[in-house]
């Protein structure tokens, strides 16, 4: 990790949301990302929509880490609890809490 991305677990002062944003554009690893990432949790602006910016920088995030990857239906379930509605509908609710009202929903069965 380069020194500047780890300067962001110590300093006490937010960065703006164009500086990360930039930072994440140079990013070279998840390490960096990761980075940028607690930062912002830190700051209590990631995932929070009441920052425009700071949002933007959130989906960049979360769209490079939830990029689709093979799974087993093992993890699956680690990760996620099943629940079926009266119309048949299939809906995955996280074990633990990931992000603010984390659902995927499926095809009806």
């Amino acid at each position: 990790m380069r020194m500047y991305y780890g300067a962001l677990y110590q300093t006490p002062y937010l960065y703006s949301s164009t500086a990360l944003e930039r930072y994440f554009n140079h990013a070279k690893d998840d390490d960096e990302v990761k980075a940028i990432q607690h930062h912002m949790q830190r700051h209590e602006v990631y995932d929070d929509p009441s920052y425009e910016g700071f949002m933007k920088v959130t989906k960049l995030i979360q769209k490079d880490q939830f990029e689709e990857y093979e799974t087993d239906w093992d993890s699956l379930e680690e990760m996620f609890k099943p629940f079926v509605q009266y119309d048949g509908t299939i809906r995955l609710r996280p074990n633990r809490h990931i992000g603010k009202n984390a659902l995927i929903e499926s095809e009806e069965f």
